[in-house]
């Protein structure tokens, strides 16, 4: 019996070794990943969220239209049909007729008492000048503007979501199955150890460390799945793709995305291109504009303007039956200004400056805020260079470390706990390492977003490397 339990024992050693050395070599994917192109695909096809803000550029669109509106010819046409009545009295005019000679004195009256009346008139403006309108014109282009930037900055918040969200899975993915891995390894060190005590040669404190160590790994374990199928019905439910599918890989080792420059060179660009600043200058343009409508001559307006119109009215009244047309036809130019508003324009004068004012020290802040984001993600990937190294020099010290243990167990100059310790270590070296790559990527499309240079593209340039 103590033959065949030495035996087993054995056979559980030389699994532990086998599986540790799997541990070190890495975890290959059994199934197959889908690509960060195919789920952005997906999330521009089904996305609400880009749905929303492709609807946008028809907004932009329509104030491009209205701004150019302002200035084109205003046609206007006016139709009546009804009852009126009409009296008209001439008195002391002066009557000429061939039959009649001229007289003087004479008298014209005419009268129609709920009579059938008719007027139809159309009227042309063409606008000449308007410092209102102008203002105005201005402002819908500049909104049309707004509009699209807002739209962009809006998708490139898409993009790189996706983008975290593909990150962040692919690292799930990798610590199940790190876990995984130690999981099955606790438990063979945990086989071997009851071995080893029913032979008597380990005390129980073995065996129940090992127990603790392996519940502890399946507790992690259980988390690290529940945390994955938690991302990928997030990700599911906005890509209509189906959650097994959504198996992630990045290769982040040694992954530049950027181009070397300066930090002055990044704050530099982040001040002329961040969305979110040429949205800002813009409402500060917008409210400029605004102030410029309630300007002393802003309401002084000279137009083109032309009308033909026609009146009948016809029926009977005090003087018998009776008809009367009138025509009348008039072009010329026409001006206007108001001359008092009740004080309502000085009013809103105030307020327009005080927004003009608000807007500018907004403006001044958020660049100051964007230097600051900038400075913060331009360091945070010169620290993470060195965190970098640090970590895979900890991960190969720990490799080694376990090898080493492998051995110490193996001649009865480690304990088990040495080795499920070193276990241990060696996979939170490796998931620290993915991390602080991953968080290295991440740091990479920030800095990128935050200067207006994230694109499309990147996808494609992930995918190359």
């Amino acid at each position: 019996m103590k033959s065949a339990s030495f035996i087993h024992s054995f056979k559980q050693s030389i699994f532990t070794v086998a599986f540790s050395s799997l541990f070190l070599s890495g975890l290959s994917t059994s199934a197959s990943a889908i690509s960060l192109t195919d789920v952005w695909q997906a999330t521009q096809n089904e996305s609400l969220e880009i749905k929303s803000l492709k609807a946008n550029i028809e907004v932009s669109k329509s104030k491009l239209e209205q701004s150019k509106a302002l200035w084109k010819p205003n046609v206007f046409a006016k139709a009546l049909v009804g009852k009126s009545t009409y009296e008209s009295q001439v008195k002391g005019a002066q009557f000429a007729a061939p039959a009649f000679g001229t007289m003087d004195g004479a008298d014209f009256n005419t009268s129609i008492n709920q009579g059938n009346a008719t007027q139809l008139s159309i009227a042309v403006q063409q606008p000449l000048f308007s410092p209102e309108r102008s203002a105005q014109a201005k402002q819908l282009d500049l909104a049309s503007q707004l509009s699209y930037t807002a739209t962009q900055a809006g998708l490139n918040g898409v993009l790189v979501k996706t983008i975290e969200q593909y990150f962040q899975l692919s690292l799930a993915i990798q610590r199940v199955r790190v876990l995984e891995q130690l999981a099955k390894s606790s438990q063979a060190s945990l086989t071997e150890a009851k071995d080893r005590f029913q032979l008597g040669a380990s005390p129980i404190t073995d065996s129940l460390e090992a127990q603790a160590r392996s519940s502890q790994v399946q507790a992690q374990l259980l988390q690290a799945k529940n945390a994955l199928q938690s991302l990928q019905n997030q990700i599911a439910r906005s890509t209509k793709l189906k959650s097994e599918q959504l198996i992630a890989t990045v290769n982040a080792s040694q992954k530049e995305l950027l181009s070397a420059k300066s930090l002055n060179d990044w704050i530099q660009l982040a001040l002329e291109k961040n969305l979110a600043l040429q949205q800002q200058r813009l409402s500060l343009k917008i409210a400029e504009q605004e102030l410029r409508k309630t300007d002393a001559i802003s309401g002084l307006q000279v137009n083109l303007v032309g009308m033909a119109s026609q009146e009948k009215n016809s029926g009977n009244g005090d003087y018998g039956s009776s008809s009367q047309k009138a025509n009348q036809y008039s072009i010329g130019v026409q001006a206007s200004i108001p001359i008092w508003t009740g004080g309502y324009t000085q009013a809103k004068h105030k307020e327009n400056l005080a927004a003009v004012e608000q807007a500018s020290l907004q403006t001044a802040l958020l660049e100051q805020q964007t230097t600051d984001q900038v400075e913060h993600a331009w360091r945070n990937l010169e620290n993470n260079k060195l965190h970098m190294q640090a970590l895979e020099q900890a991960l190969k010290a720990n490799q080694e470390r376990l090898q080493a243990t492998q051995l110490g167990r193996q001649v009865g100059h480690r304990t088990t706990l040495d080795l499920l310790n070193a276990q241990n270590d060696t996979a939170q070296s490796e998931l620290a390492l993915a991390q602080s790559r991953t968080e290295n990527l991440s740091n990479q499309i920030q800095l990128l977003n935050l200067t207006g240079q994230i694109s499309e593209a990147i996808i494609s340039n992930i995918a190359s490397h």
